[in-house]
């Protein structure tokens, strides 16, 4: 009913809404313009009454015309910190698999205490994808250095393929290597050589030692070929005892030729486990005599180190040497 009585004074007119009961019982709804108005616009009422539960919203504007109409109001209840997703077309409600910690701004899914700003918990991370082209992981760059990224992305399978990385932290100038079912370890590479940059020396002993430079390591389950030259010094009557040791069950094939003045002496190095005299009872010349060392060195299950050994084979006060400039070289096969 229009022309109830106004609360407000004349120069703020309103539009009043009574309840058509008369006196003291006469109850009104006002409906004003904010008095900080600065443009005119209408609002333009649906066509129809509304149901249950719904209510007005903005379906269009045209110029200062505002098109109303009823919408089903939303519904539902969530958890704090827990994140509201939609249960239908218009209640909302929430889940313990997905948490918002505010104070750290991080979102957890499958867990209430994230670590990072973003933490899933006992689950599997999949990127899709639905559009024939492989979805890709990125990594961006330091952003005081521009806007590149480093990127890894599947290739057309005809299997699964799950890759276990190694429990170590590898060494410096190591690989990852693959044993064929996806279990990775730290490798040495392709190709590893090493050269003597000083002479080393032995003194009366047939303790073997362990070479000052030549060390190498190696993989579990891996196939390396050994070769190189080996520029020795030694007196006469006390000859060289070596011996190439590695991780608990490697195998060697490994031939020694000694190639000297004197004779030359050919030697097969079967057992990492054994030593060998290589270069007979006879004196080397380092200047022109050497040891050459080729042959086969596999792995078992356990990774480690390749080391040579060596010292005199008779103790002799006349010192013993591999000189500087004598290599060797590990390639790994397969």
């Amino acid at each position: 009913m229009l022309g109830a009585q106004s609360p407000f004074p004349s120069s703020r007119q309103s539009l009043l809404l009574s309840n058509a009961k008369a006196a003291a019982a006469e109850r009104w709804i006002s409906i004003l313009a904010p008095s900080t108005l600065s443009t005119n616009y209408r609002l333009i009422y649906p066509l129809t009454a509304p149901s249950v539960g719904q209510m007005l919203w903005v379906t269009s504007v045209s110029g200062n015309d505002d098109s109303l109409d009823w919408v089903d109001a939303v519904t539902g209840s969530g958890t704090a910190t827990q994140i509201a997703y939609w249960a239908t077309g218009s209640t909302l409600t929430s889940s313990s698999n997905l948490y918002w910690d505010n104070t750290n701004t991080r979102l957890g899914i499958g867990t209430s205490s994230p670590s990072q700003k973003i933490d899933l918990m006992n689950g599997t991370l999949y990127l899709d994808n639905n559009n024939n082209s492989s979805s890709s992981l990125r990594f961006r760059e330091p952003s005081s250095s521009g806007s590149n990224y480093t990127q890894f992305s599947a290739r057309a399978q005809s299997a699964n393929i799950s890759y276990v990385l190694p429990n170590t932290q590898g060494a410096a100038n190591s690989i990852l290597t693959n044993d064929g079912s996806g279990n990775l370890s730290w490798g040495t590479g392709g190709v590893v050589l090493i050269q003597k940059p000083a002479d080393e020396s032995v003194t009366n002993t047939t303790t073997l030692q362990d070479d000052d430079d030549f060390s190498f390591s190696v993989s579990a389950n891996q196939t390396y070929e050994i070769y190189g030259i080996l520029r020795v010094s030694t007196p006469s009557g006390a000859g060289l005892k070596v011996q190439l040791t590695g991780p608990t069950g490697t195998s060697e094939t490994v031939n020694t030729f000694a190639n000297r003045s004197g004779a030359d002496d050919i030697n097969y190095l079967f057992s990492p486990t054994t030593s060998y005299n290589v270069c007979g009872s006879s004196s080397m010349n380092g200047s022109g005599d050497a040891l050459i060392v080729s042959g086969i060195i596999t792995t078992s299950s356990t990774a480690g180190t390749l080391k040579l050994q060596w010292t005199q084979n008779v103790a002799n006060a006349t010192s013993t040497s591999l000189l500087s400039a004598s290599f060797l070289k590990i390639t790994l096969v397969q």
